[in-house]
């Protein structure tokens, strides 16, 4: 029979027990607050330098100092504790309550304040916003899309319906209420943060999700579109709930019929949105492609619980989309005839030059982001080694991903290669507009890519990985989170510069134009859909991106003019362009023009009368 050990042996045993566990905390709890000393420097000097920063020399641009600059200030430090509580969170695997609520109180209300104090009134100073507020009011008016500002009103068959259809409820009810349009484009906003978290929460474990849900929302290029009528938004807002419930759809052990209806409804919806939308169908597709047991047969291959998802989820979508297909093809054109014409290959690398000179800089470039936003004195970072090194960094990250059958890296796969081969535009700043709505991913891919390039240079003990690759992660979101400060600084700020005294008058020029004009009017201008929007008379284009003055052009644009019918021309100063051309046209042929007394403008925009007889 064993003999039982005396107590106090076994009270020594547990006291020394105790006193090795106390050591081994106490030691990892030093080193933890070694790390944090460092990184609290590192950051807080980061905002001390972003907060001291001159953004404009302007005092034009700037939406209001006084008021503004307090908030803004307030708001930084909000995001910076909300960083600081949640990487803390992160290392030390939430073990206090009181943390995690800070933590996530603070993803909240640094999300709000940054996106409240971003919030621009004001309809933005481009014309794709206005098509989409003219597609609601088309929808509303005739129940069907055309070009309104255009004569013949002919219909739109290329429209993406998404967002004219949310917009149009309000158009109905308020009319031309760009205000509560906006707000419709900032609630989405929010409601994207939380599906944010679900996405992220489905592939790394809630604190790292909950950092990187902070990282990703607070991107700048988000933020700043949180108030703009354009489908970054509705799009990013939609294509995160049907990820997430593409991920549910896979993830469940038996046939659905709600969570299939729902990614049903969610997919067609994504892709109204943009057509680019059909990549998660794409991305879902190899995700389930990958959980078929290849190795029983085919036979047993299609009656799998993945297969059956697969068949049935497609059989369905894949008829709505040659549906709508061919109603397009039927009223003009389809969206696949445009991406078939023209050269696939030659649109490929265009756009793949386009986008390797902004994808990394997006990551860690607050130059870009000021670029973008077309501040004063700000150029594109050139392309660099650097660079170049951050893009390849990222791919390893999306191959990770897709090793580890995640379904958000299979989208960026499609979303790029589709985006690539169907955008006519081959412009920096399109690519940015276009792959905004994935760099929260791009972040985490970022992240992954270089922990699994440093994995194996960490010490081999599973705790002390988990240590580095834990720290690893926090230190390259403190660097990626810097620069979403300075750019949202930026927004809360900083009106954008073509917000100015400018662009205002045009826009007095607009509403003058429909007030005291016949309605049979045809106005040429720089931005003909704003005109519309504010003055209901038809128009058309001033000028060309690639036209130059000479007096061939003048010819030839004088006989345009007159072809057309055009009666008036708002002449802006918003457009270098229109300097280089308009201007010298007016001055070497005033015959055929005159100036009308227009009050307020100010010389800043004029409305000439067009002369038909030239006298």
């Amino acid at each position: 029979m064993r003999k039982r050990a005396p107590a106090s042996d076994n009270r020594r045993e547990r006291k020394n027990a105790r006193h090795s566990e106390r050591s081994r905390l106490h030691i990892g709890t030093e080193r933890l607050w070694i790390f944090w000393v460092t990184i609290v420097v590192l950051l807080v000097s980061q905002i001390a330098r972003l907060v001291g920063e001159d953004i404009s020399p302007n005092e034009n641009l700037i939406k209001n100092p006084d008021a503004f600059s307090l908030w803004s200030y307030l708001t930084l430090t909000i995001l910076m504790l909300g960083f600081v509580i949640l990487s803390f969170l992160h290392i030390r695997e939430g073990r206090f309550k009181v943390m995690e609520r800070l933590g996530i109180i603070s993803v909240a209300i640094s999300a709000l304040l940054v996106t409240a104090l971003s919030f621009n009134p004001r309809l933005a100073p481009n014309g794709d916003n206005a098509e989409y507020v003219i597609s609601a009011k088309s929808l509303a008016d005739h129940g069907s899309v055309k070009r309104l500002y255009v004569p013949d009103e002919p219909s739109n068959s290329l429209a993406s319906l998404g967002l004219p259809l949310m917009l149009t409820p309000i158009y109905k009810i308020w009319g031309l209420d760009i205000i509560k349009m906006k707000v419709l484009i900032f609630i989405l906003s929010l409601v994207a943060i939380p599906l944010l978290f679900l996405v992220f929460n489905s592939v790394v474990d809630t604190w790292l999700s909950l950092l990187l849900t902070l990282v990703g929302a607070t991107s700048p290029y988000l933020i700043s579109s949180s108030s703009a009528i354009m489908t970054e938004i509705p799009f990013w807002c939609f294509s995160l709930a049907t990820l997430y419930v593409g991920i549910r759809y896979q993830q469940v052990q038996k046939f659905n019929v709600l969570l299939f209806l729902l990614l049903l409804v969610l997919c067609f919806f994504t892709y109204l949105t943009r057509p680019v939308g059909i990549s998660i169908l794409f991305a879902l597709a190899c995700l389930l492609l990958s959980h078929l047991p290849w190795n029983q047969g085919i036979r047993q291959v299609l009656k799998s619980l993945p297969g059956r998802k697969l068949l049935i989820l497609f059989g369905f979508l894949l008829v709505g989309f040659f549906v709508v297909q061919w109603k397009q093809s039927q009223t003009g054109v389809s969206q696949t005839e445009i991406l078939l014409s023209g050269s696939l290959v030659d649109r490929f690398f265009q756009n793949a030059f386009a986008l390797s000179n902004v994808l990394p800089q997006m990551l860690v470039s607050s130059d870009t982001f000021l670029w973008f936003r077309n501040a004063p004195n700000v150029t594109l970072p050139p392309r660099s080694l650097f660079w170049m090194a951050l893009l390849i960094v990222t791919l390893v990250g999306i191959g990770r991903g897709i090793l580890k059958k995640q379904l958000i890296a299979w989208y960026i796969v499609f979303f790029t290669l589709l985006t690539l081969l169907a955008s006519y535009t081959p412009q920096e700043r399109v690519m940015v507009r276009y792959f905004s709505v994935i760099l929260p991913f791009l972040i985490y891919y970022f992240v992954l890519g270089v922990s699994t390039i440093l994995k194996p240079m960490l010490p081999q003990s599973p705790s002390a990985k988990k240590m580095g690759t834990g720290l690893i992660s926090i230190i390259l979101l403190g660097i990626v989170f810097v620069v979403n400060l300075s750019g949202n600084r930026h927004n809360m700020l900083v009106k954008s510069a073509v917000y100015n005294d400018y662009y205002d008058s045009f826009l007095r020029a607009a509403h003058w134009c429909g007030n005291n004009l016949d309605p049979d009017d045809y106005v040429m201008s720089v931005k003909p859909r704003i005109v519309y929007l504010y003055s209901g008379l038809k128009g058309v284009d001033l000028i060309g991106d690639r036209d130059v003055y000479s007096e061939e052009w003048a010819e030839a644009q004088l006989k345009e003019i007159r072809d057309r019918g055009i009666t008036h021309i708002i002449v802006d100063v918003i457009s270098k362009k229109t300097q280089e051309t308009v201007f010298p046209l007016l001055q070497n042929h005033p015959e055929y023009f005159r100036r009308l007394d227009v009050p307020g403008l100010d010389d800043t925009c004029t409305v000439v009368e067009v002369l038909s007889s030239g006298d």
